[in-house]
């Protein structure tokens, strides 16, 4: 008979395992794996937290800074959820954090071509909008 898994280590499971698939999948690609700016053409909230984490992996913490502020957040929410100390509070001041965080990155980095805070010109929005201008 199986030993079932503590819920404490599913968060902690959940991050190696989606880490694991983006960083093969950002090899495999050799590009952005985020849908929303594939989709939306701007950057996503968490945008440029897979590229923090690979800064950390070379010891580059003041580079992980600068991909983005909040990279330390995931491994925060394990840490917590490990020890079962995350609640819905908490959870809803990490989103208000990162959409903070996303709205001064948008009205300070964006459009500058940073790295990550690019705009995906051949987005599917994008690319509608001036498939659809080019009608008129």
């Amino acid at each position: 008979m199986m030993n079932k898994i503590p819920n404490r280590y599913y968060p902690t499971i959940i991050f190696i395992v989606v880490g694991i698939i983006t960083i093969t999948l950002s090899f495999v690609f050799q590009g952005s794996i985020c849908l929303f700016i594939r989709i939306v053409g701007i950057p996503s909230p968490a945008c440029g937290i897979t590229r923090a984490h690979l800064m950390l992996f070379h010891l580059d913490v003041i580079g992980a800074f600068i991909y983005h502020p909040l990279f330390w957040m995931p491994l925060a929410i394990c840490v917590l959820a490990f020890f079962e100390k995350l609640n819905n509070k908490i959870i809803f001041i990490f989103i208000g954090l990162l959409i903070g965080v996303w709205i001064l990155r948008m009205i300070f980095l964006f459009p500058e071509q940073i790295p990550p805070m690019e705009f995906n010109e051949n987005g599917i929005l994008p690319s509608l909008f001036r498939f659809f201008r080019g009608l008129f």
